[in-house]
């Protein structure tokens, strides 16, 4: 690997602890609403229904806003140095890209844990019912079950978001360039990888261009266009290349 991989994957991993903490918390916190219609009894439809995004959607638009513009600085800066494009720091269109990407982007990651918390209460709930228990040991076993799986996946979200933002501030610090640029695929080749990822290695494609992975076309490496099966805990990277140069694509671990 090299060493702009190696400190992009630092930086990823600076953050992993207290991005994980504070989506923990943000998930809890969207739950309160739902915890408080179950202690009153409330039908499951309309529990399931009540869990918020707020407070997630908050600490992912953090999130995405702070890592988007760092990346975006550090590729901008590591492709100008190597190619001697035009100087100068595009600070203003990184905020831009990186606000539109949160409005019209982020939401979709937002959907997709909200609805699975959705899931996690409406399976609680339907153990609690077919077990027969009352109301108030319904919402106390709701509380301790979401909260348990909301604990172990905080980290998860954590890091999925994290190499999301880091891949699209990456790639709209190359965008930015104006550089003509292909985008490679790097893998982590390891016993965790998915098939589909190992098979990207090395994928080269002009930077305006979709990667294709498992079938689905993507941008970057965790992309919110992917499914979950693809993009859920994605260890990959991206690069870049002057067009015409090839380069192999993967991170022996």
């Amino acid at each position: 690997m090299n060493q702009h991989l190696t400190d992009r994957f630092q930086r990823i991993d600076a953050l992993e602890d207290r991005y994980t903490r504070r989506i923990r918390l943000a998930l809890l916190r969207d739950l309160e609403r739902a915890l408080a219609l179950a202690a009153a009894g409330a039908m499951p439809e309309l529990i399931a229904a009540s869990v918020s995004t707020k407070h997630l959607k908050a600490v992912l638009h953090e999130l995405y806003l702070t890592v988007m513009v760092q990346e975006a600085r550090f590729e901008y800066r590591h492709l100008v140095r190597e190619q001697k494009a035009a100087t100068g720091l595009p600070v203003t269109d990184w905020l831009r890209r990186a606000k539109n990407f949160i409005a019209l982007e982020s939401s979709k990651a937002i959907v997709k844990i909200a609805e699975t918390t959705r899931k996690e209460v409406r399976q609680v709930l339907k153990e609690a019912a077919a077990t027969g228990k009352s109301i108030a040991d319904t919402a106390r076993s709701m509380r301790s079950q979401i909260t348990e799986f909301n604990t172990k996946r905080a980290r998860r979200i954590a890091r999925t978001e994290l190499i999301g933002a880091s891949s699209a501030g990456s790639y709209v610090g190359a965008l930015s360039t104006g550089l003509a640029l292909d985008k490679y695929w790097i893998t982590t080749a390891d016993a965790r990888t998915r098939p589909t990822h190992l098979a990207a290695g090395g994928q080269q494609v002009d930077i305006n261009q979709p990667f294709l992975i498992g079938g689905e076309p993507c941008r970057f490496p965790a992309d919110p266009a992917l499914s979950a099966r693809e993009r859920i805990n994605c260890r990959c990277a991206i690069g870049y290349k002057p067009k015409g140069a090839l380069r192999t694509g993967s991170l022996d671990l």
